[in-house]
């Protein structure tokens, strides 16, 4: 990030036309903001579980909110991390089913 100078666009795409996107600038936010979250997102296939891990690498303790939306049901979960810790957030079963539609790139 930092050959950007911190500055990312990022796209996310997955099924049923799903595309989330984020733009900023890491390195002002971080200059705000004393909560500096780094967040780790991994999907057990087996366990059918979505895993999200959080380190603060800031100065101040921040919380983090995981909300499940359109695909399952419960939640939201948050979790309060302090300076830097490392937090996992139980985003608990995740539903996970073969979309109807094709993705097109």
């Amino acid at each position: 990030m930092l050959g950007d100078l911190g500055k990312y666009d990022l796209w996310v795409y997955s099924t049923n036309g799903f595309v989330r996107t984020f733009k900023g600038n890491a390195v002002d936010t971080a200059r705000r903001m004393g909560f500096k979250p780094e967040v780790e997102v991994t999907y057990d296939k087996h366990e059918r579980k979505l895993n999200v891990k959080v380190r603060n690498t800031g100065h101040e303790r921040g919380t983090v909110t995981v909300r499940k939306n359109a695909y399952s049901t419960g939640g939201p979960s948050h979790v309060d991390v302090k300076p830097g810790d490392v937090a996992a957030v139980n985003a608990g079963p995740w539903r996970s089913e073969p979309s109807s539609h094709p993705m097109e790139w």
